[in-house]
């Protein structure tokens, strides 16, 4: 005899929507019933299914104890993600993850234990993975995995870099330049004068070195250029100061940038590499950091590549310094951000790992289109990348109360499935340990790279100094840019009216006499009236003294 029929027909429909969607349907039994039940051919028993699971979701959301999340489709790819609330393998096809994944937990939230899941997956893809660890040394204890996985793991201490961010190696030198010389301005923070200065200082030693005419394979190293601002004259001096205070203490830190020809990151490629940045400052690792990103992103927008497979996956853990920018709203769109945004599809992706995202970049959010949550530390991180992720009032709260290490919420912008979803990762004990003996071993397989060292920076420490006198001051008043640019036209072309100096300093009349009234004043110039035109009038021709030839 068949169990009694419980409910309307329209009672059936609402059960069956409000279950299908929380997919209490999504085994076999539930499928089949849930298909008679669409074409009509229901009975008590499929009616009894239906009406069954439905009620049990209903009391488990009364009780606060429903998952609000549906389970995620994603039965097929060559990346194991993780596993769905069920235990269920999620897999992600690798050109999927292409676009980039954002990792965000607080603190102990499980983030490093999701990458030692994933990162031994990224080679079994035929990719290569570059691994930037800010603060701690724990990706090293890979090395073990990776081998018996018959793949190699380079682990690199920041004392064992070998690198010239200035060298353009296959890329356009201009272009190049350009990008250093922006990369430098931002990190040293000296200014439109100072930029002026590093671009000017860049152009004479990239023409000194043949970078230009491609002269010669090496080029001019950051030491290079720290001594060519420091021995250059009449540059001006507040900013010659900042940068030279600044340059100095980026290049203290060790001698990894003393290389006229270091590593070729597009060389690099060809290894999976663990870049251990701690113990360096913020500006170095960054100095080391991005080059390294705009060079690969480069060349792969130069070989106009798209929609390519995976075949770099670069990691940075506890980067929140590298993408968010400190001298601008999170709302501008950073140099690093368009770099990352122009080249999607290119087969190299960029992993960010934080601990929050109250501060990083917005558009890099967005061109990020895998998304992870863990542990939050605050409300605020919770609500934006909440709102990113499309998270509903009911799946937020759930984050809230139910997160923990080892489960997050992920989120998919493109293949099959773009709901959210709640995604367990075991943890990958290793119980191999990689001590800094084997660490140096494994950066042999290096050398093979070619590398040319700067010998005479080998023992370089900063020795700028800022020269104090006790003589009594002198009661002269300063010169300022426009008197000293004056005087310079003088020097340089004597015995000319003062109109043509005038002129060529981009002054007009009234300025251009105030100017040199002082100059004769302090005796710089000295004034000579000489008959010049062809009515017999006089013109001010004006004579350089020894006095400004001193100051020039």
């Amino acid at each position: 005899m068949s169990p009694e029929r419980p409910g309307s027909r329209d009672g059936l429909f609402n059960d069956l929507a409000y279950g299908s969607d929380r997919d209490a349907y999504i085994d076999d039994l539930g499928q089949a019933c849930a298909r008679n039940a669409a074409l009509g051919c229901d009975d008590g028993f499929v009616r009894q299914v239906i009406h069954t699971r439905a009620n049990y979701l209903r009391v488990q959301e009364l009780f606060g104890q429903a998952v609000p999340f549906r389970l995620p489709r994603l039965y097929h790819g060559d990346m194991l993600l993780g596993y769905d609330w069920w235990g269920t393998p999620v897999w992600l096809r690798s050109k999927t993850l292409c676009s980039g994944l954002l990792h965000a937990s607080t603190t102990g939230g499980g983030k490093t234990g999701h990458l030692t899941f994933l990162a031994p997956q990224i080679p079994l893809c035929h990719a290569q993975t570059w691994l930037f660890e800010m603060h701690k040394t724990q990706l090293r204890h890979l090395r073990p995995v990776f081998r018996a996985l018959s793949k190699d793991l380079v682990v690199l201490q920041a004392k064992h870099l070998k690198l010239n961010p200035l060298h353009p190696g296959r890329r356009d030198p201009t272009r190049h330049l350009t990008t250093c010389v922006d990369l430098l301005n931002r990190i040293l923070d000296v200014g439109e004068r100072g930029q002026a200065i590093l671009w000017q200082s860049g152009y004479a030693l990239y023409d000194k070195f043949g970078v230009w005419t491609r002269r010669s394979g090496e080029a001019p190293c950051l030491h290079d250029l720290y001594e060519y601002i420091r021995e250059t004259t009449g540059l001006n001096a507040a900013a010659r100061e900042a940068i030279l205070d600044r340059l100095g203490a980026l290049l203290s830190f060790g001698r990894c940038f003393a290389y006229r020809v270091g590593w070729d990151p597009v060389e690099l490629e060809k290894f999976s590499v663990v870049f251990e940045m701690r113990g360096t400052t913020e500006h170095a690792a960054r100095m080391v950091i991005e080059p390294f990103l705009y060079a690969v992103f480069q060349d792969a927008y130069n070989r106009g590549a798209v929609n390519a497979p995976l075949s770099l996956v670069i990691v940075v853990e506890d980067g929140l310094r590298l993408f968010a920018d400190s001298n601008s709203s999170a709302t501008k769109l950073t140099p690093l951000d368009e770099a990352l945004a122009a080249t999607r599809g290119s087969g190299k992706t960029v992993w960010p790992i934080v601990q929050g995202v109250n501060s990083v970049s917005r558009p890099l959010i967005s061109n990020l289109n895998t998304k992870i949550m863990g542990l939050m530390g605050s409300h605020d991180d919770y609500q934006l990348l909440g709102a990113d992720m499309r998270l509903s009032p009911e799946q937020l709260l759930w984050a809230k109360r139910n997160l923990q290490p080892g489960i997050f919420v992920a989120q998919i912008n493109q293949g099959d499935w773009r709901e959210p979803f709640v995604l367990r990762v075991p943890e990958l004990k290793l119980s191999t340990r990689v001590d800094d003996d084997e660490a140096a071993r494994s950066a042999t397989a290096l050398d093979s790279l070619p590398t040319v060292p700067a010998k005479e920076y080998e023992h370089w420490k900063p020795h700028h100094l800022i020269e104090v006198t006790t003589a009594t001051p002198s009661t002269m008043p300063p010169l300022t840019e426009v008197e000293l640019r004056y005087l310079r036209l003088v020097v340089a072309e004597p015995a000319k009216p003062s109109s043509y100096y005038a002129k060529k300093g981009s002054l007009n009349g009234a300025a251009a006499a105030a100017v040199r009234v002082k100059l004769v004043t302090l005796g710089f110039l000295r004034e000579h009236s000489v008959a010049t035109g062809r009515r017999g009038r006089t013109s001010i021709v004006l004579e350089p003294l020894d006095k400004a030839r001193e100051v020039i």
